[in-house]
């Protein structure tokens, strides 16, 4: 049985969908190649991308005296760019699909009694993608909405991003004098841009991710960082920022994806939300500019928000950066593998 097209992120709902045991299968693929384009630029409008992603959950060497195995996926679903088709699902195991409460993500749900043998959960999905600009008119619901009550998910701190004197004081500066969210929001970015490196080097990195105490100091860190410290010096300005995380594909073959990439979106009234991706422009910093208020098409979304409750809920504490599959034994936090392949089509 296929999943098909999941709502967006706009109205979350608790629906459930049951799907029968299914044989695992294996999906052949090549390895992603780093090689570095500029930025093409498509003049009759919007850029779009077609391709097939496959997510997978490898779980193995489950505790033998394990009663009960949860494990949570993020599922995919619309968004305002993004269209998902035909989706597939295999699991040796029932599954159902709910949406959490507080970002609307939509997750795919196992729970296995008496958990024995080493088991794969894949999902398997079309997606049609279209460029974000800023300068298309912007549709997005509640666009018009004047007040930033209205977000008031997005403008809580995350549990690593805290809100400390120093950052409060260095918003201040840099959007003194910046009239409307979209000059502030790009004064905050271009300083970002200017000071801190895109670096993926373990030993410059802070043990948890987006950890602000270590990464304010070194000014080193990855996606995760660099999407953290923006969303708090952004709201300390008084501007909404949601945190999304999934897979970026510019300039990559048709393969495995090593590992998954966040950005920011800030709201601004009139416009909606408008994208701040940082890392992607560190790693294309001929395109620093473009990268602000715009996303390529080669992206896949997943999941919205930080400090996760998942659904049903977790028996540990909330996800500070959820991504990876995640997985409890008999409540207690269990690591499982990931594998995730696409080819363009």
């Amino acid at each position: 049985m296929d999943l098909k097209r999941q709502p967006g992120l706009s109205k979350p709902r608790g629906a459930i969908v049951t799907l029968a045991a299914l044989v695992l299968t294996v999906f052949l693929s090549g390895l992603l190649t780093a090689c570095e384009k500029p930025r093409s630029d498509n003049a009759a409008g919007q850029n779009q991308a077609r391709f097939r992603m496959t997510t997978r959950a490898i779980v193995t060497g489950v505790p033998k005296d394990a009663k009960v195995l949860d494990i949570w996926m993020p599922y995919p679903q619309n968004r305002e760019h993004q269209l998902i088709t035909d989706i597939k699902v295999k699991s040796p195991y029932p599954v159902e699909v709910n949406h959490e409460k507080e970002f609307g993500n939509a997750i795919l749900h196992a729970r296995v009694e008496n958990p024995r043998k080493d088991f794969e959960i894949s999902i398997d999905f079309g997606v049609k993608r279209a460029e974000n600009l800023l300068d298309k008119p912007n549709k997005t619901p509640g666009a018009d909405v004047k007040d930033a009550g209205e977000f008031k998910n997005y403008m809580r701190y995350d549990k690593v991003g805290s809100l400390t004197p120093l950052l409060q004081g260095q918003a201040d500066r840099l959007t003194r004098g910046k009239k409307g969210n979209i000059a502030k929001a790009k004064a905050i970015y271009d300083y970002m841009a200017k000071t801190y490196i895109y670096d993926y080097d373990k030993k410059n990195l802070p043990t948890i991710r987006g950890d602000l105490s270590v990464f304010c100091q070194t000014k080193k860190g990855r996606c995760t960082e660099l999407s953290t410290l923006f969303g708090t010096l952004a709201r300390a300005a008084g501007i909404p920022v949601r945190y999304v995380s999934g897979y970026t594909l510019r300039n990559h073959d048709s393969g495995e994806v090593g590992g998954h990439c966040c950005w920011d979106e800030f709201w601004a009234p009139g416009y909606g939300w408008i994208p701040a991706d940082l890392a992607t422009a560190k790693k294309f910093p001929q395109d620093t500019d473009y990268y602000f208020g715009n996303t390529d098409e080669w992206r896949v979304e997943l999941v919205t928000g930080r400090d996760l409750v998942l659904e049903p809920p977790q028996k540990g504490p909330r996800i500070n950066a959820w991504i990876d599959p995640y997985a409890e034994a008999d409540g207690v936090p269990f690591a499982v593998g990931k594998r995730i392949s696409w080819v363009k089509g």
